[in-house]
């Protein structure tokens, strides 16, 4: 093959080397616009998918921060719950108290009542028994009190004396009886007093303590003391130891009691030309009136003592 030709050919492949190395640079070109193309589509995706993923986990972590509130608000609100169970708790704790408390005091009160009860009975049986007791007799005394008119006496204070065994009389023996001569005590003065108390009135008082032989009356019941009483007193020797008036005895007043059991069971009261009588006649003797029980009546409290 001559030159030429291969000149020719040497030519056609130098064009074909350049048409070839153009369109190897516009496809190095092109691909690598197409390279970097999908490169930047990739990291605008990738930058995308960053973003949605900041953003998923942004909205996540409002998520974790409203979890966290939530979870500090149900802190709170179990806070608060336990503090009213709490509160609930010692509230039925404290009513299990007070209930305990009113059960207690209910027991007490109870016991108050049942204490009440048996007290009242034992009140009750303590003054049947004093009110058994109090129908006999236990101690029986006599009390005379004489107002006595005086001329001209000066006053003085109460002057207590004895009587003289050695003068039977100044004994003032007392004697209570039935009219029917059934007796019933003897009594002996225990003791007499004298006072002035103004210038024209003398008071004497005369005391019988028990009588002489108490087993005919102590420890009989009250019922003996019934019906008619018939008193005889010769108190005479007492009498002249006073300067009594003889000229102005209406004045007199005598005051004649019976006490039983501690209390004035009877009680008469003469006065003026009555009480004058008895200390003309230097003797007290008189008949209690049929009492109809009123003497057992007042001791026993049934029955106010009046003067007969």
């Amino acid at each position: 093959m001559d030159p030429k030709s291969w000149f020719n050919i040497s030519r056609f492949f130098t064009l074909i080397g350049g048409v070839l190395t153009v369109l190897g640079g516009y496809g190095l070109y092109y691909f690598g616009q197409l390279k970097e193309l999908k490169t930047n589509e990739a990291i605008k995706k990738s930058e995308e998918n960053a973003a949605i993923a900041k953003s998923e986990a942004a909205v996540a972590n409002n998520k974790t921060v409203e979890l966290e509130l939530d979870v500090i608000e149900a802190r709170k609100e179990t806070a608060i719950a336990n503090q009213k169970t709490e509160s609930f708790r010692l509230n039925i704790e404290k009513a299990r108290i007070e209930a305990e408390k009113s059960r207690l005091k209910a027991e007490e009160l109870k016991l108050e009542v049942e204490q009440t009860k048996l007290e009242a009975e034992k009140a009750k049986l303590e003054r049947e028994n004093l009110l058994n007791q109090q129908k006999y007799i236990k101690s029986i005394t006599v009390q005379i009190t004489a107002l006595l008119p005086t001329t001209n006496r000066p006053i003085t204070n109460t002057n207590t004396s004895y009587p003289n065994p050695s003068i039977p009389l100044e004994k003032a023996p007392l004697e209570l009886s039935k009219p029917e001569a059934n007796h019933i005590a003897l009594f002996f003065l225990h003791n007499y007093s004298m006072t002035q108390i103004s210038e024209d009135l003398q008071e004497i008082k005369f005391n019988f303590g028990y009588p002489e032989m108490q087993e005919q009356i102590i420890g009989k019941d009250l019922s003996a003391l019934d019906g008619k009483i018939k008193v005889d007193c010769l108190w005479e020797k007492i009498i002249e130891k006073s300067s009594w008036n003889s000229e102005n005895l209406n004045k007199t007043n005598i005051e004649f009691k019976i006490l039983v059991n501690g209390i004035i069971a009877h009680r008469t009261t003469f006065k003026a030309e009555n009480a004058e009588n008895f200390i003309r006649r230097n003797r007290l003797n008189f008949v209690i009136p049929n009492t109809s029980n009123k003497i057992k009546d007042v001791v026993l409290g049934n029955k106010n003592q009046d003067d007969d």
